[in-house]
């Protein structure tokens, strides 16, 4: 019966696994799962993320191998996700994802990304940790690593890029970046701010 069906929820169900069905659409039914926590949609013909925010408790979602490119205002349609794998996607900005805030872990692997500056999108999530652009064209370009990591202006030595930390030399040419951007923008470096060379005045 169709009808009891639909009235039903599946209260402990928190891992579903929809890989390789030639799914096209994702639709109301996922609201039946309402304590599903790790949403698997590898390998089908998704193109367009649907609103899944009912989903209060869906931490870890795998879009990787599906039709996806342009991932826009994806903080309205998720809740507070930790981590997502759209590797081997069609993805060309970072743009969407510059408002989920819990996110932990973003790989992009195998995409289209080719301006190192879409990181820019993505350098003040406070708990992105890692992150993966592994054979997108960005990453062939002229110290690319250096690029990236230096975005995160004082969280750079806590970013893994393509699974590795940045080494000291990196780091140290990254704060040289930094120092560079200084001269173009007026803008004091990150690894300037708030050390313990500031002095405060009082009147007596």
């Amino acid at each position: 019966n169709s009808t009891f069906f639909c009235q039903q929820k599946w209260k402990k169900l928190s891992l579903i696994n929809f890989a390789s069905n030639n799914i096209q659409i994702v639709d109301w039914a996922i609201r039946l799962v309402p304590k599903l926590q790790h949403l698997s949609l590898s390998s089908n013909k998704l193109k367009e993320l649907c609103d899944i925010s009912c989903l209060h408790e869906l931490r870890v979602l795998n879009l990787s191998m599906n039709s996806f490119s342009a991932c826009e205002n994806w903080h309205a349609k998720i809740g507070n996700i930790v981590k997502i794998d759209l590797s081997q996607n069609k993805v060309e900005s970072l743009r969407g994802f510059s408002r989920l805030y819990s996110l932990e872990s973003l790989d992009l692997s195998c995409n289209i990304i080719t301006d190192v500056e879409e990181v820019q999108h993505i350098c003040n999530l406070p708990c992105l940790e890692y992150l993966w652009l592994t054979a997108n064209p960005v990453a062939s370009s002229i110290d690319y690593r250096v690029k990236v990591i230096e975005q995160f202006n004082a969280r750079m030595t806590e970013l893994c890029l393509d699974n590795e930390k940045a080494s000291e030399k990196e780091l140290d040419t990254a704060r040289v970046l930094q120092a560079l951007r200084v001269v173009k923008e007026g803008k004091t470096p990150s690894f300037l701010q708030n050390n313990n060379t500031t002095h405060s005045f009082h009147k007596s």
